[in-house]
């Protein structure tokens, strides 16, 4: 009887144990948290330390989670379909994409054979620190069933960022809502999204070190805002630099021998596909001459509204190309980019991450699993390169991809990108210098070392324009024979327009206007028509141009890729409807027209509140939104900015950072604004190097606590 006793006891522990781990309470590599340490400095930046990768892994989590838990949630159940569950009907949008791209399924199907060993350790270890994090705090869990989150969901995450920002879900949209047609290849952002990175090589500068700016802009808050940390293991992983929340590797950032910047491009890499469907059989589509059926999928939806879960089902389709949605105008649209099946992206800058020399670092990015971006880069081995990433698909020739092209036949459907090397890209230029504002790849250095256009594809849909902050950049760096550190950072935080842009030259009829035949208006016109193109604090003109041309972009509803190229067509009438806006503005929320600039534009979070300067596609960018009050307040653009300074000759480095808020998204905690002031007074500060030397001057050394 004992012994029966005994061994339901022991099946009762089993069952238990069973339900404990898929309920997440156990790890995957059971990490002893007392092995890692978590050093945070004045301004409470999170500096990481383990033995071995995965423990650093364990701790990034952790760290991360502590200031700001809910966004890395929304990227974790953006990866897990989950989205709709907390975000409602906007969260459900996204939860579709994932879904009809199959994102998870292909990771789950990928995972063990794509993937090297050494790097699932640093997803389990990570996975395994957001999960103890989650189990010791249960009330800070958004979503009810969301944990415990896999290495395979973290993998996911990457890859759903990828296929966001390759565009698929906004040619998603427009088939849905009918306007696919008026697609048009180069103005597909919506999103405030941007960048500069700035190389000078030892040849340029006044002391012979290697200098690099990364800077880039992105949503001051929320799950694509930076967040800074620095990680060593001592199996290599040594770096200072930022990431997304929720993310489980550096981005960008820089090492004692090399560092790099990313901004955003626009290479063309998605298509559409308009299907032939059987007249006699509308479940079929035509492909080499023969009637195929579609594959019908029912994707199953959960969304949050007023409280209320709420089950929806939506209808979509698979076929040769891969899925399949129909359109508001009737018609069936097959969609393809190479994003949504590459999954060694986190891989990849795990390798760049962890690279000890310019060989080492191209070879991380040979790995060619990066869908976009622009990598700048510098190191204390006198090397600055540039390197035009993108999956761009290598397309049929006599089509034009720029619309939907026919999706009845295997000709046209690529099953290959352009290798690494097709690319555009530059290394050690023999003017010194080399920068990215988002522009094209062909004006990146001096005008002799720069790539000529016609050498590359037309169907690669490479960016073609020079912005605003091109212009500047080149403006300033070309006249000076050698550029000191002090020249270098008053470049990077320039706040002019260049009157050679095509942004300012988009407003050349804004000087024809007669302004005496607007007399209510009069003095106004003509103050403005005295624009020194300086968004300087002082300057009320300023106010008068930020406020004239919100209302004209808003009415015309450009995106921020459509003003940075310049290809704007504004009307006299849409210049006096501008001003009369910002006057009555002025005079309603200021009692006055002439304005600071500073007064009208804010930063702000909690209660801090203090003027910027800067604004929209200027080096030291801003973008504003309107507050109740009437002000403007920044909300993207200057973000998490990093200064390093490499000498070659004695193989040292300096790194120099700020922020825009602070490290944590708590409203309670002190580092919630504590880099405000400094960020707006264009300062940076130094990172201390050593352990020793950054826990002397700590506020906090502590290990994750145990689960």
């Amino acid at each position: 009887m004992r012994f029966i006793i005994r061994l339901l006891q022991l099946k009762m522990k089993l069952i238990l144990s069973f339900l404990l781990l898929i309920s997440g309470f156990y790890s995957y590599s059971q990490i002893n948290p007392k092995n890692i340490t978590i050093i945070r400095d004045s301004l409470g930046v999170p500096y990481i330390y383990g033995k071995t990768d995965s423990e650093v892994a364990y701790g990034l989590a952790w760290a991360n989670a502590e200031d700001d838990f809910v966004s890395m949630q929304e990227n974790l159940l953006t990866a897990k379909a989950m989205l709709g569950l907390y975000k409602g009907k906007e969260g459900a949008g996204l939860d579709f994409i994932v879904r009809l791209f199959k994102i998870r399924e292909y990771v789950y199907e990928n995972y063990d054979n794509q993937l090297s060993p050494d790097f699932k350790k640093v997803l389990e270890g990570y996975a395994e620190g957001i999960n103890a994090y989650a189990q010791k705090y249960p009330q800070k869990v958004l979503v009810k069933n969301s944990f415990p989150v896999t290495p395979k969901d973290i993998l996911s995450g990457y890859v759903t960022i990828m296929t966001l920002f390759s565009q698929a879900p906004f040619i998603v949209q427009r088939i849905l809502d009918g306007t696919i047609k008026e697609y048009k290849r180069g103005f597909r952002f919506r999103m405030t999204l941007g960048s500069n990175a700035i190389a000078i090589n030892s040849s340029k500068s006044d002391n012979g070190h290697v200098f690099l700016a990364i800077n880039s802009h992105q949503p001051l808050e929320g799950r694509f805002s930076w967040y800074e940390t620095e990680l060593h293991s001592e199996e290599g992983w040594n770096i200072h630099g930022g990431i997304f929340p929720g993310g489980a590797t550096v981005f960008l950032g820089f090492t004692p021998n090399l560092a790099w910047a990313h901004t955003f491009n626009l290479p063309d890499i998605c298509d559409h596909f308009l299907l032939t469907l059987n007249p006699q059989n509308k479940n079929q589509y035509q492909w080499d001459g023969q009637w195929l059926d579609l594959e019908e999928h029912t994707i199953p939806l959960e969304v949050k509204i007023a409280g209320l879960k709420i089950k929806v089902k939506k209808k979509a389709w698979w076929c040769k190309i891969g899925p399949v949605i129909q359109g508001k105008d009737g018609n069936f649209y097959a969609i393809k980019a190479p994003a949504t099946t590459e999954i060694r992206v986190a891989e990849q800058w795990f390798r760049m991450n962890k690279a000890q020399n310019f060989q080492e670092f191209q070879d991380a990015l040979k790995i060619h699993a990066a869908a976009l971006f622009n990598v700048i880069y510098a190191d204390r081995f006198e090397n600055i390169y540039y390197h035009h990433l993108g999956l761009i698909p290598i397309r049929e020739k006599g089509y034009d991809w720029n619309h939907a092209v026919p999706g009845n036949s295997s000709k046209l459907l690529w099953d290959k990108c352009y290798p690494l090397e097709k690319l555009p890209h530059y290394l050690n230029p023999d003017c010194g210098y080399l920068f990215n504002t988002n522009n094209t790849a062909c004006f990146a250095s001096c005008e002799a070392n720069n790539l000529n256009q016609t050498d590359f594809d037309e169907n690669m849909g490479l960016e073609c324009y020079i912005n605003n902050r091109a212009q500047r950049l080149f403006e300033l760096i070309e006249p000076l024979d050698k550029i000191s550190w002090e020249d270098f950072k008053k470049i990077k935080y320039d706040i002019c327009y260049s009157t050679n842009s095509a942004f300012i030259k988009s407003f050349k009829n804004f000087w024809d206007i007669n302004p005496q035949k607007y007399p209510d208006i009069q003095d106004i016109i003509s103050k403005m028509q005295n624009f020194d193109f300086c968004m300087t604090r002082e300057n009320t003109n300023a106010s008068l141009w930020g406020l004239m041309l919100a209302f004209i972009i808003d009415k015309k509803n450009y995106s921020s890729f459509e003003i940075m190229s310049g290809f704007m067509e504004f009307s006299e009438q849409n210049y006096i409807e501008g001003i009369r806006f910002a006057v009555k503005h002025l005079k309603k929320y200021f009692h006055s027209t002439e304005v600071k600039w500073s007064d009208l534009f804010r930063h702000r979070r909690g209660k801090v509140d203090l003027p910027f300067q800067g604004g929209p596609e200027v080096l030291a960018a801003g973008m504003p939104k309107m507050e109740k009050d009437g002000r403007l307040k920044n909300v993207a653009g200057e973000s998490l900015i990093m200064l390093v300074d490499f000498n070659p000759k004695d193989g040292t480095h300096k790194g120099f950072t700020i922020n825009a808020y602070g490290s944590s998204a708590d409203p309670n905690s002190v580092h919630y604004t504590d880099q405000m002031q400094p960020y707006i007074e264009q300062k940076t500060r130094f990172i201390l190097q050593g352990f020793e030397n950054q826990k002397k001057f700590a506020s906090k050394v502590y290990s994750p606590e145990p689960k």
